[in-house]
């Protein structure tokens, strides 16, 4: 077997990337390929190791990216013969560009500030879900401008549902023919002097005309409840970053929607 690394000079050149390297991670790739000729440049490199029972704080960076944030956990990476491929460290095998492909098709953005994501699993694997995340990222000083931004809000929200609603009928999720659905809304109080975070979910009503129509009521609701707060306390601000819309079903064992949605583990921030 020939090394991956090679010495030039007195400098290591990888093969596989075609870049410089430092002597010591040129040993640790040689190393690790000598013993697992089989695997992949980024297991040599110490990256791409997933532990479902150790906390997501505790893995690389790089996974909790992968874990926390958009799209699904499949590394590129390449072979010791040079071959480009797709490693899913969940899984520990590789996937085909096909799937790959397929996969990042559904994840989409919709109207100028929403991104729509099908398919994601819980680290649990119990539960399937679609999330619609609504990103605000805007400074309320008072209570009376965000009164004023209701209306706009109360627009974006259905036309968002409508799109839920959408997505349920074209994307199956899992056991039940009717999901569940609620929201989760991240924002910061804040003063001069100091701030603090701060989060609110509501909802858990089945995917039904009456279930949309209590999550609108308990959308208001929660606004309202901003309002009194910023009335009522000290901090007299507030920075909503977004609000997260969730679709979730227990998924079926053996569907298609397991088999996508096993690539696509984690629920954004929700499950640390």
């Amino acid at each position: 077997m020939t090394n991956p690394v090679i010495k030039k000079g007195n400098r290591y050149y990888n093969t596989l990337t075609q870049k410089y390297v430092s002597e010591s991670y040129a040993k640790r790739i040689n190393s690790y390929f000598e013993r697992h000729p089989d695997s992949y440049l980024v297991k040599a490199g110490g990256h791409a190791i997933y532990k479902r029972k150790r906390p997501l704080f505790e893995h690389e960076k790089v996974m909790r990216g992968k874990m926390y944030g958009k799209g699904f956990q499949v590394y590129k990476t390449k072979k010791i013969t040079g071959k480009t491929v797709y490693y899913s460290p969940i899984f520990e095998k590789e996937m085909k560009k096909e799937e790959i492909e397929y996969i990042e098709k559904l994840d989409y953005p919709f109207m100028k500030n929403v991104y729509v994501e099908l398919y994601r699993m819980s680290r649990d694997k119990e539960r399937i879900y679609h999330i619609l995340t609504w990103t605000i990222n805007k400074s309320f000083h008072g209570s009376r401008v965000l009164e004023l931004w209701i209306p706009n809000a109360e627009n974006t929200f259905k036309k968002i549902e409508k799109e839920m609603q959408k997505n349920i009928r074209k994307y199956p999720l899992g056991y039940s023919k009717i999901p569940v659905i609620y929201c989760h809304i991240s924002n910061y109080f804040y003063s001069d002097i100091d701030s603090y975070e701060h989060g609110k979910t509501f909802g858990f009503y089945v995917a039904n005309r009456d279930g949309y129509d209590k999550l609108y009521d308990d959308f208001l609701n929660t606004l309202a409840w901003y309002i009194n707060k910023l009335e009522i306390m000290a901090y007299h601000n507030i920075w909503i970053e977004k609000i997260s819309f969730y679709i979730m079903d227990f998924y079926k064992t053996g569907s298609i929607q397991e088999i996508i949605s096993s690539y696509r583990m984690g629920i954004q921030r929700l499950e640390k």
